[in-house]
């Protein structure tokens, strides 16, 4: 018996192992990877319901920031927005404009075009 507990173990030790190197292998450069989705398509991928997307006026991004000057609504009724936006994993999100805004961690270029718009 304590010859299959050691294959367990050693299997169990085996497994946690590979997963480790794939978490490691497979963390994004969010950097990079932001940098790549920095578009109008990949930066309002997220919109949805009030924010259908008629047209896209202005954008900009730096590291894991960006700002995204649009028109949203339908041909009868549409707004121009300001949205701030952060790469996430799973690629850039709308964030709340009051609560970052005052963070300093959003670059200087994105502050001002993002934040200090409509």
């Amino acid at each position: 018996m304590s010859g299959k507990v050691a294959v367990g173990a050693l299997a169990l030790a085996l497994i946690l192992a590979l997963v480790g190197i794939g978490v490691i292998l497979g963390t994004p450069n969010t950097e990079t990877d932001a940098q790549a989705a920095c578009n109008p398509a990949g930066l309002t991928k997220s919109w949805s319901g009030a924010f259908h997307v008629i047209s896209v006026q202005n954008y900009g991004c730096e590291g894991n920031w960006a700002y995204v000057w649009a028109t949203i609504g339908n041909s009868q009724h549409s707004v121009s927005v300001t949205e701030l936006e952060q790469f996430q994993p799973l690629g850039w999100l709308m964030v709340n404009r009051a609560t970052y805004c005052k963070d300093s961690a959003v670059p200087k270029k994105i502050r001002t075009l993002g934040c200090n718009s409509n």
